[in-house]
């Protein structure tokens, strides 16, 4: 269903609520043979009980202002990371999770309407690579070279992974995403560095 029809039938289903609630003795419960609905009591004295036109204007404003959230409530463009230390392994990976509606739309307006994440892997290590390109690093003793290790989609999102090596003052590790900083204004980054028995939270935003 498109996003109009979803707002329609939520003003819909808020106008008939309001009018049951506000006037429940023109409602009753009428069973038959196929099943109970609800039908008017008497065309009559529902015709002689109509609320006038203020009440309807009423009740169809109570019901917008109930939907404006719906309807213009805008979604925020987010992707989160997670660097941890793999001590078997003696590397520090990095994970990138994007939501695949944004990252479908970003590749859209990189590449052209054409281009899909799901149709196409090409697109992906491009998109791998972009993310990438964006990603930078550094501990005390300086920069942090980052290797790309591609990535996946699964469960609704875009997983880009990287790792890097034990580096020279690891606890002061530092992670900068500026990922699809140039295509969504409101664009927000959160990394979670997980080393040293603590949990370091940082939140970068576009123009921030």
């Amino acid at each position: 269903m498109s996003s109009k029809n979803l707002i329609k039938a939520e003003v819909i289903f808020r106008i008939r609520y309001l009018w049951i609630t506000l006037y429940p003795h023109e409602v009753y419960n009428n069973t038959r043979s196929c099943g109970a609905h609800l039908a008017l009591a008497d065309k009559k004295e529902f015709a002689q009980s109509m609320p006038n036109h203020t009440q309807l204007l009423i009740c169809f404003a109570l019901a917008l202002s109930c939907l404006m959230p719906v309807a213009w409530a805008h979604p925020q463009k987010a992707s989160l990371t997670d660097v941890t230390l793999n001590t078997r392994t003696q590397s520090v990976e990095i994970v990138h999770r994007f939501v695949l509606h944004d990252a479908e739309q970003a590749v859209q307006r990189l590449n052209g309407a054409g281009a899909s994440l799901l149709d196409d892997p090409a697109q992906l290590e491009a998109f791998a690579l972009y993310v990438a390109e964006r990603v930078t690093a550094s501990t005390d003793a300086g920069p942090v070279e980052l290797t790309l290790l591609g990535g996946e989609i699964d469960d609704g999102y875009v997983w880009i992974y990287q790792e890097t090596g034990i580096q020279p003052a690891l606890n002061s590790l530092k992670l900068n995403s500026k990922a699809l900083f140039d295509v969504f204004p409101t664009q927000q980054n959160t990394v979670n560095i997980r080393i040293g028995g603590t949990v370091r939270s940082q939140t970068f935003s576009n123009g921030g």
